[in-house]
């Protein structure tokens, strides 16, 4: 089966298991996943242009104010996104445009100040990663280097496992806050395995850059986020009742 090819002998009405569940659910959904995904890099590009604009003004001011505001832009759409994925994986009964629309107009409210941080996140992280690599403004050594890194394995962890307590739930930040310590002390290689994977990935588009340009419209974004909560699923819905609490719903 290819990654994107519909396989036949896939039953929908039956639910399957590990490698073959992932397998199964890129048959049914990738395609429109797709879509979903370009329309989330139409709404990245304020903040892609916002962050290149800080960059070609070596502005650090302008980075923060055009990541919070291109990043809070793009909220919504990264929470209608999750939202998505998160109801296939559970099966949601729902037609997929219909659960689009229904995710980002649950979520579009609480998903902004959420998707300014990720854009502060990711402006901070280009300008600083511009500066050390094609300046000489600042210098790249080992504890920056893992700082940087450090920092990153942090807010990918807080992130993968915000946004769909976000999407899923309605309840107190603090809360939130206390499910994510927990079940990352409970399943902390798994989180810190999800985290090392996604910085492969972030790592590769920036090696090879700017040919992995190509992929971002398509591919990077939707995929990025489908292969890390891919892997979480089972132990976040065994821990936070994700299915059963939708059902009730």
């Amino acid at each position: 089966m290819g990654l994107f090819v519909r396989d036949e002998t896939y039953d929908e009405t039956h639910r399957m298991t590990g490698f073959q569940r992932y397998k199964q659910l890129l048959s049914f959904y990738a395609w429109h996943w797709i879509k979903l995904g370009f329309i989330t890099f139409l709404c990245a590009i304020p903040l892609m242009l916002g962050i290149a604009y800080a960059i070609l003004s070596t502005s650090v001011v302008m980075a923060l104010a055009l990541g919070l505001v291109g990043g809070a832009i793009l909220g919504p759409f990264i929470g209608a996104l999750v939202d998505n994925i998160y109801r296939a994986m559970r099966d949601d009964p729902g037609l997929r445009w219909d659960n689009y629309k229904k995710g980002l107009r649950q979520n579009a409210k609480d998903s902004i100040l959420p998707g300014a941080i990720l854009g502060l996140f990711i402006s901070i992280y280009a300008f600083i990663l511009y500066l050390a690599i094609y300046t000489d403004s600042v210098i790249m050594t080992k504890g920056t280097a893992a700082l940087l890194i450090a920092a990153f394995f942090i807010f990918t962890v807080f992130s993968n496992l915000f946004w769909p307590q976000l999407v899923l739930f309605r309840q107190p930040i603090t809360q939130t806050v206390r499910n994510i310590l927990l079940f990352t002390a409970k399943y902390f290689w798994k989180v810190l395995k999800v985290s090392l994977l996604e910085l492969l990935f972030v790592g590769f588009h920036v090696i090879f850059a700017p040919y992995t340009m190509i992929l971002l419209p398509f591919l990077s974004i939707w995929y990025y986020i489908f292969f890390s909560q891919f892997q979480l699923y089972d132990s976040l819905n065994e821990e936070l009742k994700i299915e059963e609490k939708s059902n009730l719903q």
